[in-house]
């Protein structure tokens, strides 16, 4: 995963959800500056979790400070142990290494590790205080965090200094002084300028001289870390190339080593050729006696199968002539049941009109009885209407009054009653006697059970000669059946091929069985063999590859050498270097200061110049 960020001037906010990065971002830059201490975690925990295994980790800073243009960058290899770091300025190589890049960013910055966190950085989830703080009070908090408070107070001094100095200037100008206070002063004017104007000859000669070590080192510098970044490069160049050689030497002495095993198992598997050519004539052979006997054993299944056939059909013959007159007695039976269900016919018939008539004659008679009761009711009721009027009631003819013919009307009345009640006497003995004799239905119910009965008998037998009947087409269906089956295996029996020797066949399973182990042994060494041109071709581009991977270290052994590079020279001309170079920053800082002492004491006399000539 590569990236790049460029702050622009002023204030950088870095806004994102958590997990995005923001805090790997200010990480990387401390990283950058003072390495592994500055990490929240491990070298092995630098690397970006979506990186490939086995990926390195590089960071580059590039900044400003006085004038100059710094940057830093470190990095790790694939396994997270082994680093490298480099410090440049304007372009060209400061220092080199992990340790010695942290120590001059300490000496460039004028702060270690600790005092740049301490100063510059606040840790996640430290801020947590300034939410109980009220708008000034968080300010001066940011402030403290910025530095802004070292230059607030370097503001409040200056507008002292500048107070006092105008205060000093006013006064001055409401007052003339004493001439020889204003001698004396412009004396002292004149020795502070000349104090200062030598003190300025002594910052700039030092300065001078201070820049000349520096420009005379310069070039000496750059050199060196020329050849201390060239011979890292070559350290790691000869550190992976001669692990590389031993590696292909390594698998050159296992390629050769396989390869002799390979030739004992060639010289093993032609030691084989004649048990394994054995092996190959007994199985063709074998194979051909297991054909046939495949072929044998469906001869003795045919066989079996049509001794069974004939069996079979032999008991179907037997059985067939003891079936041969069913279907007569199936016709025969047939014709008996034809004439019983006419005869049961016949007697339900009867059976049925005598019912209907004894049924028909009873309600006949009790039609009649019913008739009569109700006249003998109607006959009583006009009686009783007749006896009740009395005399004087009507004749039921003549609508006369019956006076002395009562009597006689009643008697009329009760002979009628009298002859109904007879006649209806007469017809319940007549429908009582009919309803208890029975006899002639009985008779003919028992003479219909007994022709049901023999009927359902015929019904038995006939279904017996049916089922014998069906039983000798079956059979005649099935012996035609086995007929067709029996010649078709009788056909197949004369196609199957003969000649299998059953004492040929275990002779040669047990040459079998004797040479499996060589046969297989033959396959594995051929299995095996299969590599052996991969091995060579592999030996050989090992060998190609050792050799000019040899080449490549002997030539790097002769840059390494002609380089002629010395670390003990490096790290001492580094340390002369830097300590010129602090000289001519702090001759810098001394001849700007001295520079600001004579304008200052130039200033004095200035003004004392014009307060003569205002005295004047």
């Amino acid at each position: 995963v590569d990236s790049a960020i460029t702050f622009s001037d002023g204030v950088t906010g870095v806004i994102g959800p958590n997990g995005s990065g923001k805090s790997t971002i200010l990480e990387a830059i401390a990283w950058a500056l003072y390495g592994s201490p500055a990490l929240r975690g491990t070298n092995d925990s630098v690397r970006s979790t979506a990186s490939e295994g086995g990926a390195r980790a590089e960071v580059a800073l590039t900044f400003e400070l006085g004038g100059s243009v710094y940057r830093a960058m470190r990095g790790l290899d694939g396994s997270g142990r082994a680093g490298h770091a480099v410090l440049e300025v304007d372009g060209r190589a400061l220092r080199s290494g992990m340790k010695e890049v942290s120590e001059g960013i300490a000496r460039l910055l004028g702060m270690d590790y600790q005092a740049f966190f301490t100063s510059f950085f606040t840790g996640q989830k430290q801020l947590e205080f300034m939410s109980d703080l009220d708008g000034r009070a968080r300010a001066e908090a940011i402030s403290r965090m910025l530095g802004y408070d070292r230059l607030t107070k370097a503001r409040d001094r200056a507008n002292e200094d500048r107070k006092g100095l105008e205060r000093e200037i006013e006064g001055l100008e409401k007052g003339l002084p004493d001439p020889e206070e204003l001698k004396q002063r412009a004396k002292d004017a004149h020795s502070k300028l000349d104090e200062a104007g030598k003190a300025l000859e002594g910052a700039q000669t030092e300065h001078q001289e201070a820049a000349q070590s520096f420009e005379k080192l310069k070039p000496l510098k750059d050199a060196s870390d020329q050849k201390a970044k060239r011979h890292e490069e070559l350290t790691r160049r000869l550190e992976t190339d001669g692990a590389e050689v031993t590696r292909l030497n390594s698998r050159i002495s296992e390629l050769r080593a396989e390869l002799d095993d390979l030739d004992e198992k060639q010289k093993e598997l032609d030691s084989l050729a004649k048990d394994l050519k054995h092996f190959d004539e007994a199985g063709k052979e074998f194979h051909e006696l297991s054909e046939l006997q495949k072929h044998e054993g469906e001869r003795q299944r045919l066989t079996g199968q049509i001794a069974t056939l004939k069996q079979n059909a032999k008991r179907m013959e037997t059985r067939l002539r003891q079936l041969s007159d069913s279907e007569e007695k199936q016709s025969r039976q047939a014709l008996l049941i034809q004439q019983a269900e006419e005869a049961l016919a016949k007697a339900d018939t009867t059976l049925r009109d005598l019912r209907e008539n004894k049924v028909a004659r009873e309600h006949g008679l009790a039609a009649r009885i019913t008739h009569l009761e109700a006249q003998r009711n109607e006959v009583e009721a006009r009686k009783a209407r007749i006896v009740q009027a009395g005399v004087d009631g009507k004749c039921p003819t003549c609508e006369r009054p019956l006076v002395d013919e009562l009597p006689k009307v009643l008697a009329n009345f009760d002979s009628q009653i009298e002859q109904i009640s007879r006649e209806v006497s007469e017809l319940t003995s007549q429908k009582s006697k009919s309803e208890s004799d029975t006899s002639a239905i009985d008779t003919e119910e028992t003479n219909r059970k007994a022709l049901a009965s023999e009927l359902e008998q015929m019904r038995q037998e006939k279904s017996n000669v049916d089922a014998l009947a069906a039983e000798r087409q079956s059979l005649l269906k099935d012996v035609e059946t086995r007929t067709k089956e029996l010649d078709e295996m009788r056909g197949e029996l004369e196609k199957l091929p003969s000649g299998f020797d059953q004492a040929r066949y275990a002779k040669l399973r047990e040459v079998g069985v004797n040479l499996q182990p060589v046969h297989r042994r033959s396959i594995e060494l051929r299995t095996a063999l299969e590599r052996c041109s991969a091995v060579k071709r592999e030996l050989s581009e090992s060998v190609s590859a050792c050799e000019v991977k040899t080449k490549e270290v002997a030539g790097s052994k002769e840059a390494m050498s002609s380089l002629a590079f010395s670390e003990d020279e490096h790290k001492k001309l580094t340390g002369e270097f830097e300590s010129v170079f602090a000289k001519l920053n702090a001759a810098l800082v001394v001849l700007e200061r001295q520079r600001g002492e004579v304008n200052t004491a130039s200033a004095i006399l200035k003004q004392i110049d014009r307060e003569e000539a205002a005295y004047k």
